[in-house]
């Protein structure tokens, strides 16, 4: 009876546990990941020039960047954004790239250099995989 009561009581953490982890980590990935495929799906697109970026160091003190890039919106308007994704690697001054934007929310914007998509696709995959690899590994160890 105490086995199985412990066994309720651990199940009972893990959910809790996934659920708080759900709503702090999880929601918030895919909540970016679908806005960004809707972006990319109903946006308006055209191509930005990377005129300069910005920089900070991450944690361990490496350079990471974030392109400026200015584009013409469909209206004409000239416009110039600076991306929230920063990489390691230095944007390539003059580069061409890809600017998505609502054109009901202009100041909705997400600038593509190729792989977000794929970037926030792989970012969820592998938060779903170490989450399942733990909740297996604990269930594994509460009944064996």
């Amino acid at each position: 009876m105490d086995r199985i009561l412990s066994h309720i009581v651990n199940i009972a953490v893990l959910i809790l546990i996934d659920f708080i982890v759900y709503r702090s980590e999880a929601k918030n990935l895919i909540q970016q990941y679908r806005n960004t495929a809707k972006l990319i799906r109903t946006g308006v697109c055209v191509k930005g020039l990377v005129t300069g970026f910005v920089n900070k160091e991450d944690l361990d003190q490496h350079p990471q960047y974030a392109s400026i890039v200015e584009f013409i919106d469909k209206n004409g308007d000239n416009r110039q954004v600076t991306s929230d994704l920063y990489e390691y690697k230095e944007p390539r001054i003059n580069s061409l790239v890809d600017v998505y934007y609502d054109k009901e929310d202009p100041a909705e914007i997400l600038i593509d250099s190729g792989s977000i998509l794929l970037f926030r696709f792989f970012l969820l995959a592998l938060f779903v995989a170490i989450w399942l690899i733990i909740n297996i590994g604990m269930l594994y160890e509460m009944f064996n």
